[in-house]
């Protein structure tokens, strides 16, 4: 990665003449007097970097915060996992068998007979449905006449506040010896309570000992809303969210990060419960099921999903329950939350979207509403399980290192290039010194290279013809404890000497130090290492350069 800082030349200072003369005060003052005066010395300090280097500076345009432990954190992945009350919002079919004797014999005149009975409705798990809105659902009345004579059959389908539910079309002719069906269209009925069946059928003369039978069924309906009392609900979810290379937000840690093992993640899981109705998520589980080239949840050959895995062949599944639990209670039109520590499913789930794999969270458990209280369910009602995956950079430096680069652009002594050369040709010596501060948990390796002119933030300046490459200073981590923070800093310096040729990059308008920053792994802990928001690398050098003057 390389940055681009310019620096002033505002802590540049003279070092004045080493022979006898007037000391010039500021670098204009040093090159007026460089062609003039006796042939005597002067010398000039040039910084060539003193800046601090925080790591999480190089998570640029990522989303980081402190963690509760102190430590840098990334917030790499948002979503949700949602489903539905599908199961709740759907009744049992039932029916009602209505009969009607036949009336006395030689009856003159039509005789009517009545009756009714009452039908209470529930959904597959049993709770008592006691209020609802039809969404769709048919009612079928079917009409048996075994009277001995003709009927003309009427039903009233009334809720317990005596509202009509449906309306079946009234004085139905049928036949003695004859069966008529017919069917209602249920989708919008409302009631409350229950459904009170009053039918009514009217005879001719009869032969007594027969009778007429109306069977009302209810045939199953779906709600788009519903009061349930008893309540005793219980579903099994799968429910998948695919994730996402994009979400992850590493930037210019993504290479490090594939490298390396996470050992610090959490799940911030909120389970948000819309309807007005309790629940209690029991072995309630989400774990990373990798997508086929179809996108397709794998399973092996018996259905089953296929969940990513330890070292050991155990699935890598977090619980959404409080630690020490199994379950999770959810208020009605409430949520709960609880963050799982999950560094194992984490780094499963980075390493495969780090290499470019499919990959997504299966939320999956048994979810119940069952205490036997009361409450309702809209159509547009769900169960939102939020989660917010964080990642402490808390993780394990691999053997071969992480590196990252930074380009920084400086002053320089504002030569044209005749003078420059001039200048080069008049150093007597350039001694300089490096040194590197170390306070994150890693051993650290710093080497510099000096290029002429302003180099754009993607330039390799190590790369660069003519660039001067100075020498490599090596700092090794500081103690760490057992969480993997450091204790304290560690440094080290290298001095070092150029020709006047190498100073010559240093004499232009500018010039441009690109600064490689290698971590390595900290002598604690086996390499693992915690990075805080303050941990940074502070790396200064400067030069100090002795010049002729005067004629040569």
């Amino acid at each position: 990665m390389h940055r681009s800082i310019f620096a002033s030349l505002a802590g540049a200072a003279l070092i004045g003449g080493v022979a006898a003369g007037c000391q010039p005060d500021s670098i204009i003052a040093a090159r007026e007097q460089l062609g003039r005066g006796p042939n005597d010395t002067i010398g000039i300090v040039l910084p060539l970097v003193n800046d601090s280097f925080f790591v999480a500076n190089f998570l640029l345009e990522t989303d980081t915060v402190t963690m509760p432990s102190g430590l840098l954190g990334l917030r790499v992945n948002d979503g949700a996992v949602t489903f539905d009350y599908a199961s709740v919002l759907q009744s049992v079919q039932t029916s009602t068998n209505v009969v009607f004797s036949s009336p006395s014999q030689g009856a003159a005149a039509q005789v009517p007979g009545t009756a009714r009975d009452t039908i209470r409705f529930a959904t597959p798990d049993g709770t008592d449905v006691i209020g609802a809105t039809v969404t769709s659902g048919w009612i079928v009345r079917v009409m048996t006449n075994a009277s001995g004579c003709d009927g003309n059959v009427s039903v009233s389908v009334l809720d317990d506040a005596g509202t009509p539910i449906i309306s079946f079309p009234a004085n139905v002719f049928v036949a003695n010896g004859a069966t008529v069906t017919d069917t209602v269209n249920a989708a919008g009925a409302t009631m409350t309570g229950f459904a009170d069946i009053v039918p009514s059928v009217s005879f001719g003369v009869c032969v007594p000992g027969g009778n007429m039978t109306t069977i009302i069924t209810f045939q199953p309906m779906v709600f788009s809303s519903v009061t349930l009392d008893n309540l005793n609900e219980s579903f099994a979810v799968e429910e998948s969210q695919e994730l996402l290379r994009s979400d992850l937000g590493f930037d210019d840690l993504e290479d490090a990060i594939k490298q390396s093992t996470l050992n610090d993640a959490t799940v911030d899981l909120t389970v948000v419960n819309s309807a007005n109705v309790p629940l209690q998520l029991d072995n309630f589980t989400i774990g990373a099921v990798r997508l086929d080239a179809g996108g397709q949840l794998m399973r092996d050959g018996g259905g089953n999903l296929i969940y990513e895995q330890d070292a050991g062949g155990t699935p890598i599944l977090i619980n959404v329950a409080s630690p020490g639990f199994t379950t999770l209670n959810v208020p009605r039109s409430g949520n709960a939350n609880v963050v799982v520590q999950s560094a194992p499913l984490v780094d499963a789930v980075v390493q495969i979207l780090l290499n470019d794999q499919r990959v997504a969270f299966v939320a999956e458990g048994t979810v119940a509403a069952d205490d036997g209280s009361q409450g309702s369910v809209q159509f547009a009602d769900v169960v939102d399980v939020q989660y917010q995956v964080t990642v402490g950079l808390d993780f394990t430096i691999p053997v071969a290192g992480i590196q990252f680069e930074v380009n920084q652009v400086s002053d320089g002594l504002d030569l044209n290039d005749e003078e420059a050369d001039d200048f080069a040709a008049r150093v007597i010596s350039a001694d300089g010194i490096a040194r590197v501060e170390n306070s994150t948990a890693f051993g650290v390796v710093v080497v510099v290279a000096l290029a002429r002119d302003s180099l754009a933030d993607d330039v390799d300046i190590f790369a660069e013809p003519g660039a001067i490459l100075l020498d490599a200073i090596t700092v090794t981590g500081p103690a760490v404890n057992a969480a993997g923070i450091p204790q304290g800093t560690t440094s080290d310096s290298v001095a070092m000497n150029l020709t006047g040729d190498e100073t010559r990059v240093l004499f232009g308008d500018y010039f441009t130090a690109g600064i490689r920053i290698m971590l390595m792994p900290g002598t604690g802990g086996g390499g693992r290492g915690a990075i805080r928001p303050t941990d940074a690398i502070i790396v200064s050098a400067g030069v100090a350069v002795l010049v002729r003057r005067g004629s040569q």
